[in-house]
């Protein structure tokens, strides 16, 4: 059992106890870290458990829990009024919003390929510069599960 190991790690010494502990699981070792660090758990482990007082409230295999996008999609465009145009008619896009200059985020339904919203907005003539499916973090799922509790 290990506690807050990575704190106080530079860099090289993070990446060191990756390596190590990787090497153990590799072994056939079960090791547990307790960590406020959910962003190098989630680069380090691969199964956790959300514990609090005492008591499991989620656990599960990393890539089962966040490996698959959430359905919201954030896109950089050329024309980010044509984008909103051609997007807000898609039955398949929800909550499209503009979140910076040429930057706007919606929602996909999961029966859809991210490739075909891609598609319907080049054929629209709408250049696509960057298209980036999200996935849910161990942060975003804690922070969901915690203020569900009223733990913050």
């Amino acid at each position: 059992m290990l506690d807050e190991p990575m704190n106080g790690l530079d860099p090289a010494g993070i990446m060191e106890f990756r390596l190590l502990i990787r090497a153990f699981v590799g072994e056939g070792r079960t090791v547990v870290i307790s960590s406020h660090l959910l962003d190098e758990i989630e680069k380090t482990c691969d199964a956790v458990s959300i514990v609090d007082q005492g008591q499991i409230i989620r656990q599960g295999n990393l890539s089962e829990m966040f490996g698959n996008p959430s359905g919201e999609v954030e896109i950089e465009v050329g024309d980010s009024e044509g984008a909103l145009s051609v997007l807000s008619r898609l039955s398949y896009v929800s909550s499209v919003e503009l979140v910076g200059k040429n930057q706007l985020k919606f929602e996909l339904n999961p029966e859809v390929k991210p490739s075909q919203v891609n598609s319907d907005l080049v054929l629209a003539g709408v250049l696509v510069e960057k298209f980036s499916p999200t996935r849910k973090t161990l942060e975003d799922e804690f922070l969901s599960i915690t203020s569900n509790m009223g733990i913050h």
